[in-house]
């Protein structure tokens, strides 16, 4: 009996870790984008938080794998995005309790902005305007407020959230102070490219600054586009930036992409969503080259090599490009890719080709292969 209770205590113990662990992961994960939130709207980051953990299970609820929703938000007759289907509290008119429907997103930081825009939703200001004159540090206040509003049916349930705000020591992050104002001040808005959130990239952005606005490690950023390097690498403005991983083929209309001057395989992976390497495979083209203007990029589909004059230069052209006698050229101010090419009689493309360049910038001192 006594080994029966000390399983039993280890098996507990075991549980309890686990859960811990992962209550510590989703608040790394999460705690920048629910700071960012609060400097935006108000809404304390610990509560944020606590309401993720609480709502989605510390994001291994179904909700929050297969639906992106981290607060249990509803559909509501005024939601016409997508929607997952799950037994929560509704019943039928026989008594009988029946799937309701909850709001799909694209990522868990759309769930976040979605929460914050649910919450100061001027048509509920009845319900939840009176938690936005409390201090931004009174986690209690507003734990209480949501559950007397009637955010979730639990009667504990501003009770369950103070209790994770405490444990997890979550309300230092209310007391969390942005260093720049004018760089964090505002999430930029999501929009949609082959289904995938991008964003732009503002004055100032870095990797860093850009996963703090949305819920992102840098790393992942970093990760899934091929421009980015470094954490605090400053991004050219309005540069796309993806948050999710680019696709291999596009799911649009356009089967083609036929390529213009000075544009690059990456510059077309960025316009279409679809990965570098993705492009490159379909459309025979060795890793290193770049197409040429005039070419036509397949999209969607590998073309055959019977096709390739169709769509793809001779490849003996790029061959003897990067083969040839090595001049350089030291960029002085003023430079452009535009002016060195004149100067020098070789194509924007070509350039770009030697140096390896992902876009058409180049720097001061910088040493150009031509």
């Amino acid at each position: 009996m006594r080994c029966l209770f000390l399983l039993f205590g280890l098996l507990l113990s075991i549980i309890s870790t686990a859960t811990n662990v992962a209550y510590l992961n989703y608040v790394e994960n999460y705690r920048f984008i629910a700071v960012s939130e609060m400097h935006n709207s108000g809404i304390p980051a610990s509560i944020k938080l606590a309401q993720g953990i609480l709502e989605s299970n510390a994001g291994r609820s179904y909700l929050a794998v297969e639906a992106n929703n981290h607060f249990g938000i509803k559909c509501g007759s005024s939601w016409n995005g997508p929607t997952s289907f799950r037994k929560d509290d509704d019943y039928d008119k026989k008594g009988k309790l029946k799937a309701s429907c909850f709001r799909k997103y694209e990522s868990a930081a759309a769930s976040y902005k979605a929460h914050t825009a649910f919450l100061k939703d001027e048509k509920k200001a009845y319900r939840y305007g009176s938690l936005f004159n409390l201090a931004r540090d009174d986690f209690k206040g507003w734990a209480k407020g949501l559950q007397k509003s009637g955010y979730a049916t639990n009667k504990s349930y501003a009770k369950l959230l103070i209790e994770i705000i405490e444990t997890y020591d979550l309300n230092q992050y209310d007391k969390t102070i942005i260093p720049d104002e004018e760089v964090f001040s505002f999430a930029p808005a999501l929009e949609y490219k082959n289904g995938l959130e991008y964003i732009k990239a503002a004055s100032g952005d870095s990797p860093f600054t850009i996963g703090l606005k949305n819920g992102l490690n840098y790393e992942k950023l970093i990760k899934i586009n091929e421009h980015l390097k470094e954490k605090y690498q400053i991004i050219d403005e309005t540069s796309v930036v993806f948050l999710q991983p680019k696709k291999n083929r596009y799911r649009g209309d356009e089967e083609f992409h036929v390529v213009r001057e000075g544009e690059s395989i990456f510059d077309i992976s960025q316009q279409y969503g679809v990965k570098v390497d993705a492009l490159l495979r379909k459309n025979l083209i060795p890793k290193g080259y770049e197409p040429y203007p005039g070419e036509k990029i397949s999209l969607k589909k590998k073309i055959k090599y019977t096709e390739q004059p169709k769509f793809t230069m001779n490849l003996e052209r790029r061959k003897k490009i990067l083969a040839h006698k090595a001049r350089y050229h030291k960029v002085r101010k003023g430079d452009t890719l535009y002016s060195i090419s004149k100067s020098y009689k070789i194509t924007i493309t070509d350039i770009r080709i030697l140096n390896n360049l992902n876009s058409n910038t180049i720097e001061l001192g910088q040493k150009l292969l031509l």
